[in-house]
Protein backbone atom coordinates (compact mmCIF):
# COMPACT_ATOMS: atom_id res chain seq x y z
CA UNK A 1 0.00 0.00 0.00
CA UNK A 2 2.99 2.28 0.33
CA UNK A 3 2.93 2.45 -3.47
CA UNK A 4 -0.31 4.41 -3.22
CA UNK A 5 1.80 7.34 -2.01
CA UNK A 6 4.08 7.36 -5.05
CA UNK A 7 3.64 10.13 -7.61
CA UNK A 8 1.43 10.48 -9.63
CA UNK A 9 -1.16 10.10 -6.89
CA UNK A 10 -4.59 8.57 -7.12
CA UNK A 11 -6.09 11.09 -4.72
CA UNK A 12 -9.45 9.40 -4.43
CA UNK A 13 -7.78 6.08 -3.59
CA UNK A 14 -5.58 7.66 -0.90
CA UNK A 15 -8.53 9.39 0.71
CA UNK A 16 -10.60 6.21 0.60
CA UNK A 17 -7.88 3.84 1.84
CA UNK A 18 -6.18 6.11 4.39
CA UNK A 19 -6.83 3.86 7.42
CA UNK A 20 -5.47 0.76 5.70
CA UNK A 21 -2.45 2.67 4.40
CA UNK A 22 -1.69 4.01 7.88
CA UNK A 23 -1.98 0.54 9.42
CA UNK A 24 0.55 -0.80 6.93
CA UNK A 25 2.98 2.10 7.37
CA UNK A 26 2.96 1.80 11.16
CA UNK A 27 4.62 -1.59 10.78
CA UNK A 28 7.86 0.18 9.86
CA UNK A 29 10.75 -0.02 12.29
CA UNK A 30 12.76 2.90 13.64
CA UNK A 31 10.25 5.66 13.11
CA UNK A 32 11.38 9.15 14.14
CA UNK A 33 8.81 10.84 16.38
CA UNK A 34 7.91 14.50 15.76
CA UNK A 35 5.46 16.80 17.55
CA UNK A 36 3.66 18.98 15.01
CA UNK A 37 1.12 21.69 15.84
CA UNK A 38 -1.31 22.58 13.06
CA UNK A 39 -2.88 26.01 13.48
CA UNK A 40 -5.64 26.36 10.94
CA UNK A 41 -7.42 29.31 9.40
CA UNK A 42 -9.77 26.73 7.87
CA UNK A 43 -10.61 23.06 8.41
CA UNK A 44 -7.48 20.90 8.73
CA UNK A 45 -8.61 17.48 10.00
CA UNK A 46 -8.29 15.60 6.71
CA UNK A 47 -5.07 17.45 5.86
CA UNK A 48 -3.63 16.19 9.14
CA UNK A 49 -4.65 12.59 8.40
CA UNK A 50 -3.14 12.52 4.91
CA UNK A 51 -0.03 14.42 6.00
CA UNK A 52 0.53 11.67 8.56
CA UNK A 53 0.60 9.06 5.79
CA UNK A 54 3.26 10.85 3.77
CA UNK A 55 5.37 11.39 6.89
CA UNK A 56 5.09 7.75 7.95
CA UNK A 57 6.20 6.75 4.47
CA UNK A 58 9.40 8.75 5.06
CA UNK A 59 10.00 7.20 8.49
CA UNK A 60 8.51 10.05 10.56
CA UNK A 61 5.81 9.27 13.14
CA UNK A 62 3.99 12.51 13.95
CA UNK A 63 1.88 13.42 16.93
CA UNK A 64 -0.39 16.38 16.40
CA UNK A 65 -1.88 19.34 18.17
CA UNK A 66 -4.71 20.79 16.08
CA UNK A 67 -6.20 24.21 16.75
CA UNK A 68 -9.89 24.93 16.78
CA UNK A 69 -11.30 26.34 13.56
CA UNK A 70 -9.72 29.71 12.67
CA UNK A 71 -7.96 30.07 16.04
CA UNK A 72 -4.43 30.19 14.63
CA UNK A 73 -3.87 33.73 15.91
CA UNK A 74 -5.36 33.26 19.37
CA UNK A 75 -3.50 29.98 19.97
CA UNK A 76 -0.18 31.80 19.74
CA UNK A 77 -0.77 35.36 20.89
CA UNK A 78 -2.76 34.42 24.00
CA UNK A 79 -1.70 31.95 26.67
CA UNK A 80 -2.52 28.38 25.65
CA UNK A 81 -1.60 25.78 28.29
CA UNK A 82 -2.47 22.82 26.02
CA UNK A 83 -0.18 23.98 23.25
CA UNK A 84 2.60 24.82 25.68
CA UNK A 85 2.27 21.37 27.29
CA UNK A 86 2.43 19.77 23.84
CA UNK A 87 5.87 21.36 23.29
CA UNK A 88 5.74 21.44 19.48
CA UNK A 89 8.89 20.86 17.47
CA UNK A 90 7.20 22.23 14.35
CA UNK A 91 4.33 24.70 14.11
CA UNK A 92 2.50 24.77 10.80
CA UNK A 93 0.22 27.75 10.09
CA UNK A 94 -2.44 26.81 7.57
CA UNK A 95 -3.80 30.06 6.19
CA UNK A 96 -5.01 30.97 2.70
CA UNK A 97 -6.26 34.08 0.94
CA UNK A 98 -9.58 33.54 2.72
CA UNK A 99 -7.82 34.60 5.93
CA UNK A 100 -6.74 37.99 4.61
CA UNK A 101 -8.91 40.34 6.64
CA UNK A 102 -8.88 43.65 4.77
CA UNK A 103 -8.38 43.92 1.03
CA UNK A 104 -8.09 47.43 -0.47
CA UNK A 105 -11.28 49.15 -1.57
CA UNK A 106 -11.40 50.80 -4.99
CA UNK A 107 -11.64 54.37 -3.68
CA UNK A 108 -8.86 54.15 -1.09
CA UNK A 109 -5.71 56.29 -1.49
CA UNK A 110 -2.28 54.74 -1.84
CA UNK A 111 -1.21 55.46 1.75
CA UNK A 112 -4.30 53.66 3.06
CA UNK A 113 -3.55 50.63 0.88
CA UNK A 114 0.05 50.64 2.15
CA UNK A 115 -1.27 50.73 5.71
CA UNK A 116 -3.56 47.77 5.06
CA UNK A 117 -0.61 45.81 3.71
CA UNK A 118 1.53 46.72 6.72
CA UNK A 119 -1.20 45.71 9.16
CA UNK A 120 -1.77 42.35 7.48
CA UNK A 121 1.95 41.63 7.47
CA UNK A 122 2.34 42.73 11.09
CA UNK A 123 -0.40 40.33 12.16
CA UNK A 124 1.58 37.39 10.80
CA UNK A 125 4.94 38.70 12.01
CA UNK A 126 3.52 38.96 15.54
CA UNK A 127 2.57 35.27 15.34
CA UNK A 128 5.97 34.19 14.04
CA UNK A 129 7.90 36.22 16.59
CA UNK A 130 5.77 34.95 19.48
CA UNK A 131 6.36 31.38 18.33
CA UNK A 132 10.11 31.93 18.34
CA UNK A 133 10.01 33.53 21.78
CA UNK A 134 7.72 30.93 23.35
CA UNK A 135 8.49 27.65 21.59
CA UNK A 136 11.79 28.20 19.76
CA UNK A 137 10.70 25.70 17.12
CA UNK A 138 10.55 25.52 13.34
CA UNK A 139 7.71 27.35 11.60
CA UNK A 140 6.02 26.42 8.34
CA UNK A 141 3.76 29.10 6.91
CA UNK A 142 1.59 28.95 3.80
CA UNK A 143 1.96 31.82 1.41
CA UNK A 144 -1.20 32.88 -0.45
CA UNK A 145 -2.83 31.54 -3.57
CA UNK A 146 -4.23 34.00 -6.10
CA UNK A 147 -7.98 34.71 -6.14
CA UNK A 148 -10.16 32.51 -8.31
CA UNK A 149 -11.50 35.62 -10.05
CA UNK A 150 -10.07 39.07 -10.87
CA UNK A 151 -12.39 41.92 -9.93
CA UNK A 152 -10.38 44.37 -12.03
CA UNK A 153 -9.54 42.02 -14.88
CA UNK A 154 -5.96 42.46 -16.12
CA UNK A 155 -5.59 45.56 -13.92
CA UNK A 156 -5.92 43.32 -10.86
CA UNK A 157 -2.21 42.53 -11.23
CA UNK A 158 -0.86 46.10 -11.44
CA UNK A 159 -3.44 48.34 -9.74
CA UNK A 160 -2.81 48.80 -6.01
CA UNK A 161 -6.51 48.08 -5.35
CA UNK A 162 -6.43 44.64 -6.99
CA UNK A 163 -6.55 41.50 -4.87
CA UNK A 164 -3.90 39.93 -7.09
CA UNK A 165 -1.56 42.87 -6.50
CA UNK A 166 -2.20 42.80 -2.75
CA UNK A 167 -1.56 39.06 -2.51
CA UNK A 168 1.62 39.30 -4.58
CA UNK A 169 2.91 42.04 -2.25
CA UNK A 170 2.19 39.90 0.80
CA UNK A 171 3.87 36.86 -0.76
CA UNK A 172 6.95 38.95 -1.50
CA UNK A 173 7.14 40.08 2.13
CA UNK A 174 6.70 36.49 3.34
CA UNK A 175 9.60 35.47 1.09
CA UNK A 176 11.79 38.27 2.50
CA UNK A 177 11.05 37.07 6.03
CA UNK A 178 11.93 33.48 5.11
CA UNK A 179 15.26 34.56 3.65
CA UNK A 180 16.19 36.41 6.81
CA UNK A 181 14.95 34.02 9.49
CA UNK A 182 16.38 30.61 10.19
CA UNK A 183 13.93 27.74 10.74
CA UNK A 184 11.12 29.59 8.95
CA UNK A 185 9.81 27.85 5.84
CA UNK A 186 7.19 28.73 3.21
CA UNK A 187 4.70 26.12 2.04
CA UNK A 188 4.32 27.48 -1.49
CA UNK A 189 0.62 27.06 -2.17
CA UNK A 190 0.84 29.96 -4.61
CA UNK A 191 2.79 27.68 -6.96
CA UNK A 192 0.83 24.54 -6.07
CA UNK A 193 -2.54 26.16 -6.79
CA UNK A 194 -1.26 27.56 -10.10
CA UNK A 195 0.17 24.18 -11.09
CA UNK A 196 -3.14 22.44 -10.39
CA UNK A 197 -5.23 25.30 -11.76
CA UNK A 198 -7.10 28.00 -9.85
CA UNK A 199 -10.46 26.91 -11.22
CA UNK A 200 -9.89 23.46 -9.73
CA UNK A 201 -8.26 24.75 -6.55
CA UNK A 202 -11.16 26.51 -4.87
CA UNK A 203 -14.52 24.80 -4.54
CA UNK A 204 -17.31 26.86 -3.02
CA UNK A 205 -19.21 23.72 -2.02
CA UNK A 206 -16.36 22.48 0.20
CA UNK A 207 -15.88 25.95 1.67
CA UNK A 208 -19.49 26.69 2.57
CA UNK A 209 -20.31 23.13 3.67
CA UNK A 210 -17.10 22.10 5.45
CA UNK A 211 -14.82 25.19 5.59
CA UNK A 212 -12.09 23.55 3.52
CA UNK A 213 -10.17 26.37 1.86
CA UNK A 214 -9.47 24.31 -1.25
CA UNK A 215 -10.95 21.35 -3.07
CA UNK A 216 -11.14 18.30 -0.79
CA UNK A 217 -10.00 16.02 -3.62
CA UNK A 218 -6.65 17.87 -3.78
CA UNK A 219 -5.67 17.18 -0.16
CA UNK A 220 -3.12 14.44 -1.04
CA UNK A 221 -1.27 16.81 -3.40
CA UNK A 222 -1.29 19.47 -0.71
CA UNK A 223 -0.18 17.12 2.07
CA UNK A 224 2.64 15.73 -0.03
CA UNK A 225 3.95 19.27 -0.69
CA UNK A 226 3.88 20.01 3.04
CA UNK A 227 5.46 16.69 3.99
CA UNK A 228 8.49 17.39 1.79
CA UNK A 229 9.29 20.46 3.91
CA UNK A 230 9.06 18.49 7.14
CA UNK A 231 11.09 15.63 5.68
Amino acid sequence: MENYLEYPFDNQLILRKKKAIKKELLKKNELIEKRIAILGGSTTSEIKDILELFLLKEGIKPSFYESEFNKYYEDIIFENPKLREFEPEIIYIHTTNLNIINYPKLNEPEDTVSQLLAEELEKFKSIWQKIQETFKCSIIQNNFELPDYRTLGNLDFSDIHGKTNFINCLNSEFANYARNNKNFFINDINYLSASIGLQQWFDKTFWYAYKYAFNYDLIPDFAHNLAKIIQ
